[in-house]
Parts: structure tokens; C-alpha cells; sequence
């Protein structure tokens, strides 16, 4: 089973959500690949409040998130933008959450080992990055940006909080693999802490059925507001994990005590083949590529504003 979920919000004026789509983007409950996309963008003139009431400038906030999900590869990537008008107060926030994954069951037979304990190991392939920007902080401008991504699944080793930062030990709330990312000072900045190749070790018991999980999660949420006097303020975040995460393939097998077992077989309840890799790109991850940078363009593009009137 595979579900993906996008969702954008740019307040103030509302949100779009998609869930489970499949690459005909109608809604999608059967087996096979799944994506999701939504964007969303808003905005308008700000006006003095002082007679005759002219326009200072517009607040404009776009959101873009995009998810594929399939047995054996989850893509995902988000792109968020907030902008402000200067010397009235006025804010602008926006936010996207991706989120894809896939569930299926592998039996792992071997000869004369049937219900007997064991385990194999396996890697996950894992490329992305996340980012964002603060644009020039005046007195009575401000701006940040929060993004992150999140992996968690079955073979991971467990989380030990106690040897990561004290502010991601909150914020990854327990997940596994985590890469955050927040700041609120200007400037652009970029960050990446997973591996890209993350080593699996999974229990089973011969000839019988081991379930399997899987999940990637990205949000990015940047504000900007501005006060009277203030030039007005733009911020940005990003989150691009469009070519992760995939199955590396099952690299041993080996029974209780630690010895390889060499004649085995590994049969999934998808049909999908666990023993090789899944990095091969498929044509609707292509298509989330190329969505996901189109829409990075969009969003980091600077929006041309009139000229502030005189209050």
C-alpha cells in the first residue's frame, strides 16, 4: 500500500490540499504509485490608514508540495514564500507539508530455517537538502523561516535523544532520521545531516511474513512581518527531496546466530523485488522533478512592487 498527502496554506486567505492521486491526478485507493500536488498562491495591496488611504505596497504569500509514493521509492519536495509591504503593518506566512510512504509485507523462505529467527540487512538511498532565506532585517522588519524533513521505517536504528542537539531532540519528536533547519536572521542558508545511504537490519522468522514501513515528511513554514516604518520584508524556505528515498536492496541474510544463510528467497505482497535497488527514476518521479524545480523558480523569483505612496 502507498499514500502521499501535500498540503500548502498562504494565510491570510486559505489553503489547498491533495491527497492520494495517481499520475491521471484523480483520486487514487488501488495498488501501484501514488502522487500528490498543491499550490496555492495570495496576496494583495496594503493601504495606509491614514486619509486618503493610498496603496504602500502588496503582501503576497505561495506555497508549492509535491509527493510520489511507491513500492520501494518516495519522492517529495516543498517551496514556501512570505512577503511583506513596508511602512504600514501588515504579515504574511505560508506553509506546505509533503508526506509519502509505502507499507508491504516480505516473506524471506530459506531451506530447512521455516519459523525459525533470524534477520537481513538492507540500505535506503537517501538525497535531499533543505534551505531558506531572510531577507534584509530594518527595525521595524522581521522575518524566519522552519523546514525540515523526516524519515522514519521499518530497520532503523533507534533514536538515541541523548547524543543529538537538545533543540532537535524536540523537534524531531521521535523520528529516526531527522533534518531541520530554522532561522531568523537574514541571509540565505542551506543544510543537510542524513546519510545518504542508511543501513537496515530487519528481523523475521523464516517463511513467514515481516511487515514493512516506510515514511518521508518535509514541511517549511517561513513569516515575514512588517511594522510602521518598515521596508517591507520577503522569506523563503525550501525542502528538496525529490530524488529520495529508495529501496538499496537487501545486502545478507543470516540466521540467529549471526551466519549467512545463501539460499534463500524473498517474495513481497506488491510483487515488488526487495533483493535489488530501486534507484532506477520512473517516469511520475521525473515528473516530480521537474514540478518541484518549477515551482523552486517561482518562488524564488523577486516580485516587482510599485513604488510606496507617502503616507
Amino acid at each position: 500500500m502507498v499514500s502521499t498527502y501535500a498540503y500548502t496554506n498562504s494565510n491570510p486567505y486559505g489553503r489547498l490540499t491533495d491527497e492520494d492521486r495517481d499520475d491521471n491526478n484523480v483520486p487514487y485507493d488501488g495498488p501501484g504509485a501514488s502522487q500528490s500536488t498543491s499550490s496555492i498562491s495570495n496576496g494583495g495591496p496594503v493601504y495606509s490608514p491614514i486619509a486618503p488611504y493610498p496603496a504602500v505596497g502588496s503582501q503576497f504569500g505561495e506555497a508549492s508540495a509535491s509527493a510520489f509514493a511507491t513500492e520501494g521509492t518516495l519522492r517529495a519536495s516543498v517551496n514556501t514564500r512570505a512577503e511583506t509591504a513596508g511602512l504600514v503593518q501588515n504579515a504574511m506566512a505560508a506553509q506546505a507539508t509533503a508526506t509519502a510512504s509505502w507499507n508491504d509485507g516480505l516473506t524471506i523462505g530459506a531451506d530447512g530455517l521455516l519459523g525459525q529467527a533470524g534477520f537481513f540487512t538492507a540500505e535506503l538511498d537517501l538525497s535531499g537538502n533543505l534551505g531558506g532565506s531572510v531577507g534584509s532585517i530594518e527595525g521595524a522588519d522581521s522575518g524566519f523561516f522552519n523546514v525540515g524533513a523526516r524519515v522514519v521505517g521499518t530497520g532503523l536504528s533507534a533514536l538515541d535523544p541523548m547524543v543529538i542537539d537538545p533543540i532537535l531532540r524536540t523537534a524531531c519528536n521521535g523520528w529516526v532520521y531527522c533534518n531541520l533547519l530554522y532561522s531568523g536572521y537574514e541571509g540565505t542558508f542551506g543544510y543537510s545531516n542524513m546519510p545518504s545511504t542508511v543501513q537496515l537490519s530487519i528481523p523475521v522468522l523464516f517463511g513467514y511474513q515481516t511487515s514493512l514501513s516506510y515514511t518521508l515528511e518535509l514541511f517549511a513554514y517561513p513569516s515575514a512581518s512588517s511594522f510602521d516604518g518598515g521596508l517591507g520584508i520577503a522569506a523563503d524556505g525550501f525542502v528538496d527531496y525529490s530524488h529520495t528515498l529508495s529501496w538499496g536492496g537487501i545486502t545478507g541474510v543470516y540466521d540467529a546466530n549471526g551466519n549467512p544463510v545463501l539460499n534463500f528467497t524473498a517474495s513481497s505482497t506488491s510483487g515488488f523485488d526487495y533483493l535489488t535497488s530501486a534507484t532506477v527514476p520512473l517516469p511520475s518521479a521525473i515528473w516530480l522533478l521537474c514540478s518541484g524545480l518549477l515551482g523552486l523558480f517561482g518562488l524564488v523569483r523577486r516580485r516587482t512592487s510599485s513604488t510606496p505612496a507617502s503616507l
